[in-house]
């Protein structure tokens, strides 16, 4: 498996973190957090109506992308 190579030579894992498609990947998780985010605030907001949970899910990507 490719989780344990990490263990075992950590130099080229971090070799590879640097090199050019790691910007690809953060670009990625960033994507996924953001949609995750907004089902969260999606989740918090459907308590209330349709267009709250809306503002709410928007809401939460916006603090979160401000926090970066």
């Amino acid at each position: 498996m490719d989780v344990f190579k990490i263990f075992q030579n950590r130099e080229s894992y971090f070799e590879e973190i640097s090199t050019a498609q790691s910007n690809k990947l953060i670009i990625h998780q960033l994507i996924v957090i953001c949609a995750f985010a907004f089902v969260y605030g999606v989740v918090m907001g459907s308590y209330h109506s349709f267009l709250q949970s809306i503002v709410a899910g928007i809401k939460v990507i916006a603090l979160f992308c401000a926090q970066l």
